[in-house]
Parts: structure tokens; C-alpha cells; sequence
């Protein structure tokens, strides 16, 4: 057997020549196996903290929409292709500072498909008028499909192997906690708390959950350029992944940056975009330094983000009045 460390995947040898036709052939052991499975990973991951983290949403006083697109190992038939949205707004109830956000992801590997929907809401306690302590919690649903009418088999007849599109849904739950000032921003959070087991076609699915620890740094080097270091640990136990990046901002318009993915995996990051207004465009490319590197063509990722400011709303303030002064 051979693990893909890029995501959590294992798969059965294969006799199929094709190195292509191998890896969609092997897709089928993860219909045959209870697993846990990690998050699907993203190498711009900086510009969207809300998914992993439910203390980020509103944080940014805008309602931002983030998209993030990404194809992993091309050059595979049936490789992995993430789609990731998220949309959050800053709130205020009771005259307390808050956040809500809404997530939906979509991460499809060969026949398997997983669908997520989540809800986030977020207290931040300002500790200074630049300083925040938030605590945020997510609720969701989670769906999880195989559609075997797409797999074709060498052996046909076989009668453990569904010929149906078939899947199950589980309850989810996250939390995380942010502390985050105008220069830097550190925090850690939990996923699929709950756990949920999906039963599909007869194998139980177990959600693995993940542990996140993350944070980042503006640094002003120069009037034109400012280096933004960061960092996303992630770890289901069993497995822990590490993204070291920086990038440059370049008169807080064009950047571009490096990152590294060590330990449960290897590969590095380039990355480069531009700010427009209130809209940010990113694009990353993944090359393997593993023995993945012999067999793809690495990885691809857009992102595209679009906040709107909101106007804060300004607290009435009663006249003190002095009987000296009528």
C-alpha cells in the first residue's frame, strides 16, 4: 500500500499499467474501508481564516465573501478538486461586538464526494480600541457520497461493490478562539467536534477531528513593502501538517511569497496577487518534493475575495449638564 499525504487517502495496489488508471482504480478502497479523514488543505489559507476558525468571522468590520478554488495532483484522472466559500459580516446586538458566517465546501476525489454547510457566530471583547479576544462556534451539516455508477471495474460481478450513487449525512460542530491586534493575530480551534460516523453503502465513515493552531505577522520593512509571515499548523493526532509562508506587500497592491508544507507531507508554495479596491485576486501552484513528484503536475489554486466596509455605528453620548451652565 502507498499513502498520498497531500490529503489523507490510502489505496490498494493495482495491477492496471497506466499510472493514471492505477490512482482511479485505487479510489475505490475508500469505499471499501472505514477511515478518518483530515479537511481538505489550501495553500492561500491566510486570506481565509473564518473556515478553520469560527473566532475570525467579522473580525475585519466588512461583510467579505472569500473564494477559494483548487485542483490537487493534476494530471491524475479523477484527482482532487476543493471548491471553499465563505462569507461573514460583522454584528452588533446589545451593543456588543460580534460576527456571523456562512461556509459551504465542496472537495471531490475521484467518485467520492464531500458536500459541508456551516453556520459560524463570534463574541469579540475588545481589550484595547486595536486589540480583540474572540470566541466563535460553528454548526453544520455534513454529506458525505460515492458514486459507484462511475467506477468501472477490471473484475466486474463482484458483489461487495455497490453500482449505485450513494451517501450520508452527520451533524458538525467547530470552536476556536482568535486574539488578534492591527499587527499580528494568533488562534486555535477544533473541528467535527461531534465525531459523526456517515454510513455509505454499508462502510462507516468516521469525520476525523482536526486541531488548528494558527497566526501571523505584518512586518513593515520599508514604505513600499510589508512582509507577512504566517503559519497553519493542523493535526488529527494521527497526522500533523504544518504551512510556513511569507509573503512581500508590495505599496499594499501586488505580493508574492513563498511557503513550505512539512512534516506530514512535502511541497512548496508560490504565490502571487493583487489588490484592487476592495477586491483581492490570488494565485498559488503547489510542486511536490515527494515521490508525488514523479506522477503530478502539482497543484493549482485560485482565490478570490471582495470585502464591503460597514460604517460603524456610533455610540449617543448623553450631555453631561452643569447648573452653571443652562
Amino acid at each position: 500500500m502507498f499513502v498520498c499525504n497531500d490529503k489523507k487517502r490510502t489505496f490498494a495496489q493495482s495491477n492496471i499499467l497506466s499510472m493514471k488508471k492505477i490512482v482511479v482504480s485505487l479510489f475505490t478502497a475508500i469505499a471499501l474501508t472505514a477511515t478518518a479523514q483530515q479537511d481538505p488543505q489550501f495553500s492561500q489559507y491566510m486570506f481565509n481564516r473564518v473556515a478553520p476558525n469560527p473566532a475570525s468571522a467579522g473580525l475585519k468590520d466588512a461583510i467579505c465573501a472569500t473564494f477559494l478554488g483548487r485542483s490537487q495532483w493534476m494530471g491524475f484522472d479523477g484527482a482532487p478538486k476543493t471548491i471553499l466559500l465563505t462569507v461573514d459580516a460583522p454584528l452588533s446586538i446589545f451593543d456588543k461586538n460580534q460576527g456571523i458566517a456562512v461556509t459551504f465546501l465542496r472537495d471531490q476525489i475521484g467518485f467520492e464526494k464531500t458536500i459541508g454547510a456551516k453556520l459560524a457566530y463570534a463574541y469579540h471583547y475588545p481589550m484595547s480600541p486595536t486589540t480583540n479576544l474572540s470566541f466563535g462556534l460553528d454548526l453544520g451539516l455534513i454529506n458525505k457520497s460515492m458514486d459507484y455508477t462511475k467506477y468501472v471495474p477490471h473484475d466486474g460481478g463482484d458483489p461487495v461493490v455497490p453500482t449505485t450513487n450513494t451517501g450520508g449525512n452527520g451533524f458538525d460542530v467547530g470552536f476556536g478562539a482568535m486574539y488578534s491586534t492591527q499587527k499580528w493575530y494568533g488562534g486555535i480551534s477544533a473541528s467535527h467536534l461531534t465525531g459523526s460516523r456517515l454510513s455509505v453503502a454499508g462502510s462507516n465513515y468516521k469525520i476525523a477531528q482536526n486541531l488548528y493552531i494558527m497566526g501571523g505577522y505584518d512586518y513593515t520593512l520599508n514604505s513600499n513593502i510589508t512582509l507577512q509571515p504566517s503559519i497553519l499548523l493542523k493535526t488529527d493526532v494521527k497526522k500533523l501538517q504544518a504551512d510556513i509562508s511569507c509573503n512581500a506587500l508590495f505599496k499594499d497592491k501586488f505580493w508574492g511569497g513563498l511557503s513550505f508544507r512539512a512534516l506530514s507531507t512535502d511541497a512548496v508554495v508560490l504565490l502571487a496577487g493583487v489588490k484592487l479596491k476592495d477586491m483581492k485576486i490570488g494565485l498559488s501552484y503547489d510542486i511536490n518534493l515527494n515521490k508525488m513528484a514523479k506522477y503530478s503536475n502539482g497543484g493549482l489554486e485560485l482565490m478570490f475575495s471582495y470585502c464591503m466596509k460597514v460604517a460603524k455605528k456610533e455610540k449617543y453620548i448623553s450631555p453631561i449638564r452643569n447648573v452653571r451652565f443652562l
